[in-house]
């Protein structure tokens, strides 16, 4: 373990804080926090600061730059450490919900999209009498959307949903479906909208929010609806980038 990972732990028992909520505070889940502590991942500078600010050290101390002894608060990081949750200060509910994840994710769900793939594939038929291998491949996109559903239900929180696997699913179903692959685009528009909605404070939604990503997808999508009419003056919309950013700026000063 780690200086960080070693601090991170001692000053959350010195406070008496819970895995919880310290989650709470730093917009993180606390899976990622027991991550943190047993070494497995490391938090982001954003992170970081707002754990010095929550434990009231400088981010030097937190890391351990200024310390020269390691701390003594070593475990171990295999899943016996969860028969001592409350020593990790993780409630039974948090718990509960780790332990419910570990069956969910040991569900064979890849297995069961083959399966149904082979059989629909080698049985069915479309009405004009073709096969559905083509169609039915789609089924595979459902397995990163099952087990990110399955990390949003523990984490309780929707930024852990996998939302654009499910607007390329969409696009693609209503694509095959109605032939509408152009005006579908518009649907991948929401994805930054999605995240910019579920990141959390208001702050941090304006620092997180992807705006020049907004930008190349309005461009790119109007100009093929419109044609040459717009991809000329159109890219003036790139122009507002620096704009957006130094409003975002001006405001987390504040």
């Amino acid at each position: 373990m780690s200086k960080l990972s070693d601090n991170l732990l001692k000053f959350r028992r010195k406070h008496g804080l819970t895995v919880s909520q310290v989650a709470d505070f730093t917009d993180s889940t606390a899976d990622e926090v027991i991550d943190w502590e047993e070494g497995k991942r490391t938090p982001t500078s954003e992170q970081i600061e707002r754990l010095s600010e929550l434990f009231n050290v400088d981010k030097e101390t937190l890391r351990g730059d200024n310390d020269n002894n390691s701390f003594s608060f070593h475990f171990n990081s295999n899943d016996n450490d969860d028969d001592n949750h409350t020593s990790r200060g993780m409630s039974d509910a948090d718990y509960a919900r780790r332990q419910n994840a570990k069956r969910w994710y040991k569900f064979p769900y890849p297995m069961i999209c083959i399966v149904v793939f082979l059989l629909v594939g080698f049985i069915c038929k479309a009405p004009d009498g073709s096969s559905l291998w083509h169609p039915m491949w789609m089924i595979f996109l459902t397995i990163p959307m099952y087990y990110g559903i399955v990390t949003s239900a523990v984490s309780q929180r929707w930024r852990s949903f996998p939302y654009p696997i499910l607007c390329l699913l969409v696009y693609l179903i209503i694509g095959s479906i109605w032939n509408i692959w152009g005006w579908g685009l518009l649907i991948f528009l929401t994805v930054p909208l999605f995240y910019w909605i579920t990141e959390g404070s208001v702050k941090s939604i304006w620092a997180r929010f992807s705006y020049p990503l907004l930008c190349v997808i309005v461009y790119v999508t109007l100009g093929f609806i419109f044609g040459t009419t717009w991809w000329h003056p159109g890219w003036l919309i790139f122009l507002t980038i620096p704009i957006f950013n130094s409003i975002v700026t001006m405001f987390r000063k504040k």
